[in-house]
């Protein structure tokens, strides 16, 4: 080996212990999205180097590689259950109330208004991927994290993960019998993006708020809820 079996074991701690401070930390960036993909090849090809010496952990290893890459390439499936996938997209939603609000961020230690609609529908579909075993909702899930798309990208359907609807002077004057839980607005400026709740309510990563809130409409308090904004459902979400 081209590497002693004490330093090996010394490595994959540290190499793990990075991997984890790139997760922990809330701003993500394509560089740290490098990082990180680059530290999961070491650790895993640490792993592989030191289970190596013994054969059937060695088959078992590749084994289980092997199964996770081959499904990750099957097709998905035709029918995905809209219902089903939009609950859960709210749920996750609901779980980032109160984090707080940092530009750039994408976990509950800090999180911007286009890493709240984006992380949770992320974290959503590669959920119900596995679950449903569909590997094209954790290809997409992966897709999305790897792209870190703005306000102004997923209004502009850029990389085509939303659909456009139709646009308003305001979300105050939205009707609600047009919007389906799940449904997001971003400002015609491409400048802020929140998520529809139902029931007249909103959430969003506030950052005069400095935090995740969630609002009913209509509100004159709230600048967002009184400017400009354009309709967007996620590809999956949207009624064909």
């Amino acid at each position: 080996m081209f590497i002693s079996r004490r330093a090996l074991l010394l490595l994959i701690p540290i190499t793990i212990a990075a991997w984890a401070a790139l997760v922990w930390y809330p701003i993500g960036s394509r560089p740290t999205r490098m990082a990180m993909v680059t530290l999961s090849l070491l650790i895993l090809i640490q792993a592989l180097a030191a289970v190596w010496p013994w054969r059937w952990m060695r088959v078992l290893f590749l084994a289980v590689l092997g199964l996770v890459t081959g499904f990750l390439l099957l097709p998905g499936k035709k029918e995905i259950s809209r219902l089903e996938l939009g609950q859960a997209y709210l749920e996750e939603l609901r779980s980032f109330e109160g984090v707080p609000y940092v530009w750039g961020g994408e976990n509950v230690r800090g999180i911007d208004c286009s890493g709240l609609v984006r992380r949770t529908w992320a974290d959503t579909l590669l959920v119900h991927g596995i679950r449903h075993l569909d590997p094209a909702l954790v290809r997409t899930a992966a897709y999305i994290w790897w792209h870190d798309l703005s306000a102004r990208a997923l209004r502009d359907q850029e990389c085509g993960l939303t659909r456009r609807g139709l646009e308003a002077r305001s979300v105050n004057e939205l009707d609600p019998s047009l919007l389906s839980p799940g449904d997001l607005v971003a400002t015609q400026d491409g400048v802020h993006i929140m998520a529809y709740l139902g029931k007249a309510l909103w959430i969003e990563a506030d950052p005069g708020a400095d935090r995740v809130i969630v609002e009913q409409a209509p509100s004159s308090r709230n600048p967002w809820f009184v400017t400009p904004v354009v309709l967007l459902q996620w590809r999956e979400l949207a009624v064909q």
